[in-house]
């Protein structure tokens, strides 16, 4: 039997090293957002919070800051989709050279 994993392109993953586990969770949230995607978490912030940062490629960018009793996968999944059904299209959005003057 032989398994494969995809690796997806357009999702990026920053921090620790524990952020490669959670690749799914992010892969499942982010699918059907437009754009290419980094995610970075900042672990070990004062009382154990993670600060969790999506950047699209457009210049979007979104930060969640997380109690250590949101830190399960599938809490994670399941605020990383809330929070993703209200990020705008990247249409919608004015890129981040285009804001500066």
């Amino acid at each position: 039997m032989v398994i494969m994993v995809r690796i997806m392109a357009w999702l990026n993953l920053m921090g620790s090293p524990y952020v490669e586990e959670l690749r799914p969770t992010f892969e499942e949230a982010l699918r059907d957002l437009d754009g290419s995607w980094t995610v970075e978490i900042t672990r070990g912030l004062v009382g154990a919070w993670w600060l969790v940062v999506f950047r699209r490629d457009d210049g979007f960018e979104r930060t969640l800051l997380l109690s250590p009793l949101e830190q399960t996968p599938t809490l994670l999944r399941r605020e990383s989709r809330t929070r993703s059904a209200g990020f705008p299209h990247a249409s919608d959005c004015v890129p981040t050279d285009s804001r500066r003057g």
